[in-house]
């Protein structure tokens, strides 16, 4: 979804200035005084990406992998509190926990959501981490008044000089050489633009293609309808191949990605397509092998409960 003039209605803006099940918490004890850099500081002060382990010249053991499957902020911050750590301490790098791009995304939109800023996280793919490949990739996005700005909270100084970032990650630009929406891929694969096997967790990963593309716009759909689910998981629906998806089920795909990318979002739009694309019972498949069934209780907001 390129930037576009159209503006959000107030009933849009206010569902995600409200946090979700997945943000919420009592800890998030925020300053409404605080920068968009102190914000995302204080989320690379809690976090480590489990991929970049090697770059901060840590190791995970099995234990500590295990904390790539915390869902919800509250949970992460009580651990980080029993860790000794509160919200604006500093960590080094082997004392944070461990995560992915959903949780830096996550807490940042949380902490933005604490000072009651509309803010959502953005399931896609970004072309700045290695030339010529797609990683799939979660940011934040938040409506400043006028504008969505998108944000990558996980980029640190160290990250940023890693891969030489030619732009503001607290200001990203809508550019589609940067960041692409999981529904601007999947358009660009259907219209036979793109190698899809270039989106990718790494290069040559068989973790691509796309059923990957494909799995990543259900996400976006449900992370655009506050459930911040993690990427390793899902209903029944996102483990399905792509393969056996009939032309019906691939054209209405298409219909969801035109919406999404539209730049024209409404509540009521986005909840009609979550009820055609539910996440209710889940299933997680974790890469530390960490598997787990769940039901996900349905939020009085997308239920009209």
């Amino acid at each position: 979804m390129q930037q576009t003039d159209f503006k959000p209605t107030a009933d849009l803006l206010d569902f995600y200035r409200a946090q979700s099940p997945f943000s919420q918490s009592e800890l998030l004890e925020v300053q409404p005084d605080w920068a968009l850099s102190r914000l995302a500081e204080i989320a690379q002060q809690h976090l480590l990406h489990y991929g970049w382990l090697g770059a901060y010249h840590t190791e995970g053991t099995a234990e500590k992998l295990q904390q790539i499957n915390t869902r919800r902020i509250d949970s992460l911050l009580k651990a980080r509190q029993q860790a000794g750590f509160q919200l604006t301490d500093q960590a080094v790098p082997q004392q944070r926990h461990l995560g992915c791009c959903r949780d830096f995304s996550l807490f940042f939109t949380a902490l933005l959501r604490a000072q009651e800023i509309p803010a959502r996280s953005r399931v896609g793919f970004a072309g700045y981490f290695r030339a010529g490949h797609w990683h799939d990739h979660v940011i934040s996005e938040h409506w400043n008044g006028e504008r969505w700005v998108r944000v990558d909270p996980q980029l640190d100084q160290l990250q940023q000089d890693a891969v030489q970032l030619g732009f503001d990650p607290l200001d990203m630009p809508f550019d589609p050489t940067v960041f692409v929406t999981a529904a601007e891929a999947w358009q660009l694969y259907r219209a036979g633009k793109i190698d899809p096997w270039h989106y990718a967790i790494f290069p040559g990963s068989p973790i691509g293609g796309p059923g990957f593309i494909r799995g990543n716009l259900l996400h976006e759909l449900w992370s655009l309808n506050i459930i911040e689910l993690l990427l390793w998981e899902g209903p029944p629906e996102f483990w399905r191949d792509v393969e056996d998806l009939s032309d019906l089920e691939l054209q209405e795909m298409d219909l969801l990605a035109a919406y999404l990318a539209s730049g024209t979002e409404t509540l009521e739009g986005l909840q009609h397509w979550l009820h055609k694309y539910p996440a209710e019972y889940i299933i997680c498949r974790a890469p530390n092998g960490f598997e787990e069934e769940w039901d996900l209780e349905p939020d009085p907001l997308l239920t009209g409960a």
